[in-house]
């Protein structure tokens, strides 16, 4: 039970005595994080469509903000990190702004834990920019706690699992989403004749101030199946990976709001 509940490797250090034993995967292997790094450069594919963003919020000390743009959902152009505070309205704010630099009109949230009341706070910063005049941005709440999107979905193609058989949690999926197409972005790169859909390359700008701490941060995810299911969290002493919270924010799988052509309303 204990082993279904925790999973081998910390039951083995924990009740076996071995202190060698790991208590989880890395997630992201170090030669996926080198192959995405401009891979659309590489695989000469150019980005379009809009800009979505992803916000990760902090509780002050050594718990920062991230704020990461994703353009096209292809390119990650920017991550931009910051000390937080306990003023999680001016933390929107900010973000707001950042939103407003990057050309990002919509963007996801972390709406648990520290994060619970980013949605009161980013509804009165819009009712505030719309009695100003100023372009409305909206907001995504991202749960991570909650079950993943499209539970019923198979969880790889010609798997016989379903996406809630294999992931607890929306957290879980997204990163897990994120490996998925980590791992197809470097079989496109590094394999000759490779078949993919342009729909699954990620690729991390160079060009981005803060990229060799994104991919830290990446670096430092890990995963660890526990009974059958998928669990992600991260190891070592450092600091909370932020900048690549608000990445699993902006990439994460989500249902779209449906979008009405108004010609068609008019013929109601």
């Amino acid at each position: 039970k204990v082993i279904a509940q925790d999973g081998q490797r910390k039951f083995d250090r924990e009740y076996g005595c071995d202190f060698l034993a790991g208590n989880c995967d890395q997630m992201f292997k170090q030669a996926w994080l080198d192959a995405a790094t401009d891979a659309h450069t590489k695989l000469k594919i150019e980005p379009v469509g809009r800009r979505y963003g992803g916000l990760d919020v902090g509780a002050g000390g050594d718990d920062a903000n991230a704020f990461a743009v994703i353009h096209g959902g292809l390119l990650v152009e920017h991550v931009e990190v910051w000390p937080s505070s306990v003023d999680q309205f001016r933390e929107c704010e900010k973000a707001v702004r950042l939103a407003e630099q990057y050309g990002v009109f919509r963007f996801a949230g972390d709406a648990v834990g520290v994060g619970a009341g980013i949605e009161g706070s980013m509804k009165q910063i819009m009712e505030r920019r719309k009695a100003e005049g100023k372009q409305h941005i909206a907001f995504d709440p991202f749960k991570g706690s909650l079950s993943p999107e499209y539970p019923k979905k198979k969880y790889r193609p010609g798997s016989k699992d379903l996406v809630e058989d294999v992931l607890p949690t929306r957290k879980s999926q997204a990163y897990d989403d994120l490996a998925r197409r980590l791992e197809i972005t470097y079989n496109a790169v590094t394999v000759p004749g490779y078949r993919y859909d342009q729909r699954d390359i990620i690729s991390f700008s160079s060009k981005n101030p803060n990229h060799n701490q994104l991919m830290q941060e990446l670096a430092q995810i890990t995963s660890e199946w526990r009974g059958q299911k998928l669990y992600v969290d991260k190891y070592g002493d450092g600091a909370s990976p932020n900048g690549a919270d608000a990445l699993a924010c902006a990439c994460a799988p989500r249902r779209q709001p449906m979008s009405i052509n108004p010609a068609l309303l008019e013929m109601v």
